[in-house]
């Protein structure tokens, strides 16, 4: 029996209030919308270099704080969600949440405090899933050194811009080419 997986994550993420297209762009750049190594369910659950558990990637301690199994499919899916949710509702907007998302919440607070910039990889990753998302027009950008983007709801954000580089994201057929200028 093959599982919908994308529909359990569009569901999910709309039962939490949760942009659909920004959460299934996340599960999409995590693991490739794979709970399992080679998107085969009876595989072993796919793992990360850090540890990381799932179709989301989740930390066992993020998990844990969550209340999900990682390794359930349906829990894993549960708690990455959620944990967006947590991301969108502490910063506001959806490039510092899935920047967040991506190095943690502390690693955001302090590039917008101006005491560390974002990693290289944590802005490509965030412009990539903003793309994907459906919301490529708010890309970081570094060029303004105060903004505080406008809040909006989790399930529909509206933001021009925020702290971190600008990268143009262009679409090739199925390839995702990305050009720094």
């Amino acid at each position: 029996m093959a599982i919908d997986v994308r529909s359990l994550i569009v569901a999910e993420a709309q039962r939490q209030g949760v942009d659909p297209g920004i959460a299934v762009a996340v599960a999409s750049r995590e693991s490739g919308i794979c709970q399992w190594e080679g998107c085969i369910t009876d595989g072993a659950v796919k793992r990360g270099g850090s540890g990381e558990v799932g179709l989301f990637q989740l930390m066992p301690a993020t998990a844990a704080a969550l209340g999900v199994d990682p390794f359930d499919l349906y829990g894993n899916i549960t708690g990455g969600i959620a944990y967006l949710r947590q991301m969108y509702q502490q910063f506001g907007n959806w490039p510092d949440a899935v920047a967040a998302y991506n190095c943690g919440p502390g690693c955001v607070a302090q590039a917008k405090a101006g005491t560390r910039t974002l990693p290289a990889s944590t802005v490509v990753y965030a412009n990539w899933v903003l793309a994907v998302g459906g919301k490529g027009s708010q890309a970081f950008n570094l060029s303004t050194t105060a903004a505080t983007p406008a809040a909006s709801s989790p399930a529909s954000s509206n933001v021009s811009s925020s702290l971190y580089p600008v990268l143009a994201i262009g679409f090739v057929g199925l390839a995702i080419v990305i050009y720094e200028w």
